[in-house]
């Protein structure tokens, strides 16, 4: 009969156990070869549910590539809040730029609306060549240039 220890999870504490199975001679073998202790090794095969004679060196390695998932995993979820704050400020930003063309917007509208509204009141000097030409009628206008100071040819 041998004893070791394990790991007892419903109570969260180690308990020596006793092995009634006539197996005590190949168990020391396996230990030695192992070069592990009984209740690390147990423990690590229970918590990766595979059996418990598995090699220290694939549950060394099982339990590495465990813990880089774990930190790839915490990684990922960083990355992700990262990505949503990012998100969020370009929705901003992109709300931001949407207001401020409606602005400029109106602002030409607005500018437009008020030429419009003072263009009757602005005409061409009678010296103007502008002016001369609209009331001849027959030289070409795109050829004359305004000489009063009113750069639009009307």
């Amino acid at each position: 009969m041998t004893s070791y220890t394990t790991f007892d999870y419903e109570k969260n504490e180690f308990t020596e156990e006793k092995d009634f199975i006539n197996s005590w001679k190949w168990k020391s073998e396996y230990e030695e070869r192992l070069n592990l202790p009984v209740t690390t090794q147990k423990i690590l095969a229970n918590d990766y549910g595979l059996p418990r004679n598995t090699p220290e060196s694939a549950l060394s390695q099982i339990h590495l590539f465990s813990l880089k998932n774990g930190q790839l995993h915490e990684e990922l979820e960083t990355e992700k809040e990262k990505n949503k704050e990012l998100l969020h400020a370009l929705n901003l930003a992109s709300l931001e730029i949407k207001n401020h063309k409606k602005k400029i917007k109106n602002q030409k509208k607005s500018i437009e609306n008020y030429k419009e509204d003072v263009s009757p009141y602005l005409v061409h000097k009678s010296e103007c060549d502008v002016y001369i030409t609209k009331h001849i009628g027959r030289l070409n206008q795109k050829t004359r240039k305004c000489t009063c100071g009113l750069s639009k040819k009307s």
